[in-house]
């Protein structure tokens, strides 16, 4: 009978140690998320981001006297879909892809990029790199548009002094690869450029002349309907060094 009420203390008692050192560990833990708690409290603090001043339409160019910073408050998370104070420069000139309301702070999803250059509209088309310097041709270039009819009966330059917004390096097509090599330039061009270069190209032959640092100007012909043949005076092509 001792036996058993002495076994019975002793597993009384270890159960109590044991109690005792799990109500430590949640202490201690308890303690612990107090404190993670507090420091996250303590990191959502006052952030300047960029906010407009007025009511902003989609598909506006943003200036300067659009923005302004305003302080928010927030947690890390929330932040990184907004535009940083620090930032507001680089929004300006930015083109807004949604309505944004008078004072709302601005996200970066809500910009982009204008899509050509000092307000020109940008296109594409591809060419043999052998008709664009052979392949050369670099973003920042000046370009010279000649075009031939398929006849050969008429000739002129299609457009001048184009910008190259960007280029693609020489490939090859086809299922051997031994079709030319074709390359595609994004030009900064006007809405006559545009339909010029596009009618040039689908009635006859296309070339691009590199005018990257050309002195002598030249006049591009004002119809490719009713041109008769144009020879340029001068004009700048080779490699672009």
């Amino acid at each position: 009978m001792r036996r058993r009420v002495s076994d019975r203390a002793r597993v009384r008692d270890r159960t109590l140690r044991v109690s005792g050192s799990h109500l430590v560990v949640l202490l201690a833990g308890l303690v612990g998320t107090g404190l993670t708690l507090t420091a996250l409290h303590r990191a959502e603090h006052n952030v300047a981001v960029v906010a407009v001043t007025h009511a902003v339409s989609e598909g506006t160019t943003l200036r300067s006297s659009d923005l302004t910073t305003v302080m928010l408050h927030a947690d890390g998370g929330v932040l990184a879909s907004f535009v940083l104070g620090d930032a507001l420069p680089s929004v300006v000139g930015k083109v807004a892809t949604t309505n944004i309301a008078s004072g709302a702070v601005v996200r970066a999803s809500e910009l982009r990029s204008v899509a050509a250059y000092e307000g020109t509209r940008s296109m594409s088309i591809a060419v043999d790199a052998s008709d664009a310097v052979d392949g050369t041709l670099q973003a920042g270039d000046r370009v010279d548009v000649a075009g031939v009819a398929r006849d050969g009966g008429d000739a002129g330059f299609i457009a001048t002094n184009v910008r190259v917004i960007s280029a693609t390096s020489p490939r090859s097509i086809g299922p051997l690869k031994q079709t030319a090599s074709r390359i595609t330039l994004t030009l900064a061009v006007d809405g006559t450029q545009a339909l010029a270069l596009v009618q040039a190209q689908a009635n006859g032959h296309i070339v691009f002349v590199n005018a990257t640092g050309a002195i002598t100007s030249i006049v591009p012909m004002s119809s490719t309907a009713n041109a008769t043949a144009a020879t340029p005076t001068t004009a700048t092509a080779g490699r672009h060094g």
